[in-house]
């Protein structure tokens, strides 16, 4: 088995968003694990509660990170991340992995 099998992919991966009869196109890079786990780091937090993942920090941290093409300036991101639609922020979400391999129905997820 070649080592190759064990990196990330090189190559984007390309995605498209319908929103309000347009179509809008996006691609991201596939994110190494210890720059997933750097991010997952910045996002969560330990309280008496348990670890608290806040995914707004999250999807900020992985989408800068991740997106190679978007219809804004990806210099952008962030500021275009805070004046999102919540609609289209839906539908941008389904295209970002969960935090961790944590499943949606877990109660620990915190939003900031």
């Amino acid at each position: 088995m070649p080592v190759e099998d064990l990196y990330v992919k090189e190559q984007a991966e390309e995605f498209e968003i319908e929103h309000n009869g347009q179509v809008y196109q996006f691609a991201k890079r596939e994110l190494s694990w210890l720059k997933t786990n750097k991010i997952l780091s910045k996002a969560a937090k330990i309280t008496q509660k348990g670890v608290e993942i806040a995914l707004d920090v999250w999807y900020e941290e992985y989408l800068s990170e991740a997106l190679t093409k978007a219809p804004w300036n990806l210099g952008e991101t962030r500021i275009a991340l805070r004046r999102l639609d919540p609609a289209f922020g839906a539908k941008l979400e389904k295209h970002i992995p969960r935090p961790g391999g944590f499943s949606e129905d877990l109660d620990f997820f915190g939003q900031e």
